[in-house]
């Protein structure tokens, strides 16, 4: 791997900027991130994060939503904003020349927008589209039962679009309140990677940016209790059943957590994974089949998803089981575990061709981790992974009596119900 040059600094008020400058490139991708998202909602505030996102592209004291669109579209680059769980970005990717006019203006966005109330009315309505686009996708629906049954009251299993009941609750006094808590100077950090100068990024953002003054925020953790082990939804008109099947696993700083990716690309992450061999390949059961990991900050979800005919609901999930068994049962080989990581390293690097990846791994690591993670480190991480490692893991995980199971589909509660062993 090139070398990495990496570089952070902490202002006075707590904020963080890192940097990483990769020679060569004209572009930079930046972010500004919060550490805030739809598990800081109380349950009368759901949706506020992801509102506050869209609104902050409605105008500002100086510009116009369409003198916004304008000014960035004059740069030619791309911007953009999205709401997670426990994060906020606002992301924008520009030319070198161009950082400055880009910080400029998402500061603007985020110290001047003026929250009209038509324009608040306005996007409560698309919003309102856009949870009903939602509940139209089986396969989101069947994970957010999954996570339901898996966290139980954890606020991580809450939407981050909220509800149309909730979003009417909402106003600009509500969204005022959320800022001055969560849009704080301790909450904020802004990253770029790409031909970026790190000492120009830290002036920009000393002049631009002004967030309450706060300490670095360290969220406590919240105890996860199962509320369930299957939720369901019966939804007719559509010719299928999704399922998704998941369990609480490592957070993103579990010590496991190479393990964990390397386990997963084995398993079922990929077209040589066990299960898609099995149920695609071999049986012919569903197109779509696949695992997955999604770490968080104090709980992670390991969990697969298939989607299949009604009739062969029942023996795609004794087929996944059978899977399950058959690893714990004969372990793995050696040839497949290398193929594992190779598949996860190659992975890592490819992705980091793209700035904007560069740019998210470097807040995240230093979000979730507190430190920089060199490239090379991680691929070391990954080489390090043993075939007894790979095993353990799944001990943890591929036990049926601890997973969830969320359905949504054209059959029976009682069918359903007996999909959960």
């Amino acid at each position: 791997m090139a070398r990495e040059t990496c570089r952070k600094t902490v202002l006075p008020n707590h904020m963080r900027i890192l940097t990483e400058r990769l020679g060569n490139v004209r572009s930079v991708s930046l972010g500004v991130w919060f550490l805030a998202g739809s598990r800081d909602e109380s349950s009368d505030e759901r949706g506020i994060s992801h509102l506050i996102e869209h609104m902050v592209f409605k105008g500002t004291k100086t510009r116009t939503a369409r003198q916004l669109a304008v000014d960035m579209q004059t740069l030619g680059g791309n911007f953009n904003a999205y709401t997670l769980k426990e994060l906020t970005c606002y992301s924008a990717r520009v030319l070198d020349t161009d950082l400055d006019s880009a910080v400029h203006i998402v500061a603007d966005m985020l110290h001047n927008s003026t929250f009209n109330d038509a324009d608040l009315r306005t996007e409560k309505r698309i919003i309102a589209e856009e949870i009903k686009g939602y509940l139209d996708s089986p396969d989101e629906v069947a994970f957010d039962l999954m996570a339901k049954a898996a966290l139980g009251s954890h606020p991580l299993s809450n939407s981050i679009l909220g509800t149309s009941n909730s979003l009417a609750g909402l106003g600009r006094k509500e969204i005022r309140r959320t800022l001055r808590k969560q849009y704080t100077s301790g909450r904020t950090l802004v990253a770029a990677a790409g031909g970026v100068r790190h000492d120009q990024l830290v002036s920009l953002v000393k002049k631009a940016f002004d967030f309450p003054r706060s300490n670095k925020y360290l969220p406590k953790p919240v105890r996860v209790d199962s509320s369930s082990r299957v939720r369901s939804k019966r939804k007719m008109g559509i010719s299928q059943v999704h399922l998704c099947v998941g369990c609480k696993c490592e957070p993103y700083a579990g010590s496991k957590r190479y393990v964990l990716k390397v386990f997963n690309t084995l398993f079922g992450d990929g077209m040589g994974s066990r299960l898609f061999q099995k149920l695609r390949e071999e049986m012919g059961l569903a197109y779509s089949v696949f695992t997955f990991v999604l770490p968080y900050r104090d709980v992670g979800l390991f969990g697969g998803y298939l989607a299949v005919h009604p009739k062969n609901a029942s023996r795609a999930m004794d087929a996944f089981y059978g899977e399950s068994e058959k690893m714990l049962k004969e372990g793995v080989t050696r040839k497949e575990l290398e193929n594992a990581k190779s598949e996860s390293k190659s992975a890592l690097v490819i992705s980091l061709e793209n700035t904007s990846n560069r740019m998210s791994r470097l807040a995240n690591i230093e979000i979730y981790l507190g430190r920089h993670v060199s490239v090379d480190h991680a691929l070391n991480q990954f080489d390090s992974v043993r075939e007894s490692d790979v095993m353990e893991m799944a001990s943890k995980l591929l036990q049926p009596s601890k997973m969830s199971l969320g359905v949504v589909g054209p059959i029976s509660r009682s069918e359903m119900k007996s999909l959960v062993r």
